[in-house]
């Protein structure tokens, strides 16, 4: 039996759960959470948000439902890929049930028109048709060791992706170009490039789920963001927000996929045929060759660099 707290002064039992009713509980609850991930895909999707009066997708959810930019985004991110293995024709296989997170989570480290095909082979590996989410992780890793040499697509292992570091020298020159940074958005104990930084021993550990402005006021920060789970993206809009509210002006240094949704909707305005207001981007000659994680010089990578910074509409010029 398990005690419940009804008030100040009574407790009643209440008779604890048989392994049976305790796994109907969690499918139950899992069905719930699966079913409110399609609902967030299409609020998103037909721009729900604007109709609520909401400036962006990102401050409706976080104001409605009270939960982190992170976790929302995760779940985002799983349902769009949900419904690219819908739209692959997969959905037969699971009986048109929701797929659980935890198997999807793992395809967002591999391109978007590939992940239906990871997950067949996944469930085509399963053992009795069972399929887990270290199946799922299985596949990824198979997929991403028989191909790890197509240009475009990152042989760096998912454990390093976030903490490859920028060079001294490059980061000087952007920081007196663009500087003086006294922020790193991105970065912990061993890679920060300014004395304040967001991240594991930094002065706050998820730079997303905090006001980048200073007690001094409006900072200039530096970023060189990780690279997994479509965390350019995140931090991206994140910068947007904060230069928009005059809390800071964040100088990045990304590479330029000019294909992804955060160039078009943050950097590129298409119909204008020019840089969205607030913005400058510059390019690189050459290609920026980083450092590993443990400090070491890495070749030259795939793609060529850009350096974008988002302007506080409270700071001057930079």
């Amino acid at each position: 039996m398990a005690l419940a707290a009804q008030d100040a002064q009574v407790a009643v039992l209440v008779p604890s759960m048989t392994t049976e009713e305790a796994r109907a509980c969690v499918a139950q609850i899992s069905a719930h959470l699966n079913g409110a991930r399609g609902a967030l895909r299409r609020l998103h999707e037909a721009e729900g948000w604007r109709a609520l009066g909401y400036d962006s997708w990102r401050a409706c959810v976080v104001a409605e439902f009270g939960q982190s930019q992170r976790y929302l985004y995760y779940q985002l991110e799983a349902a769009q890929i949900e419904r690219r293995i819908q739209d692959a024709g997969i959905c037969t296989l699971v009986q048109n049930a929701p797929i659980p997170e935890t198997h999807l989570r793992p395809l967002a480290a591999v391109p978007e028109a590939e992940q239906g095909r990871i997950y067949l082979a996944a469930v085509e590996a399963a053992p009795a048709g069972k399929l887990t989410a270290a199946a799922v992780v299985q596949a990824v890793k198979e997929y991403q060791e028989a191909a790890p040499a197509q240009p475009g697509r990152s042989t760096t292992p998912l454990d390093e992706r976030d903490f490859w570091r920028t060079p001294p020298e490059v980061f000087a020159a952007l920081d007196a170009t663009y500087g003086p940074f006294t922020l790193d958005v991105a970065a912990h104990t061993e890679n920060h490039m300014c004395d304040r930084w967001y991240g594991p021993g930094g002065v706050a550990e998820d730079a997303l789920a905090v006001s980048w402005r200073q007690e001094s006021g409006p900072v200039r920060a530096w970023c060189n963001p990780p690279y997994s789970r479509g965390m350019v993206d995140r931090f991206m809009r994140k910068a947007q927000e904060e230069a928009r509210r005059g809390h800071a002006s964040t100088t990045f240094l990304v590479f330029t996929w000019t294909d992804r949704p955060w160039w078009h909707d943050l950097v590129w305005d298409r119909a204008g045929r020019c840089f969205r207001p607030g913005v400058i981007v510059d390019f690189p000659e050459g290609r920026t060759r980083f450092l590993r994680p443990d400090g070491t010089l890495a070749g030259s990578p795939w793609d060529p660099s850009a350096i974008i910074t988002f302007v506080g509409c409270e700071q001057g010029a930079i």
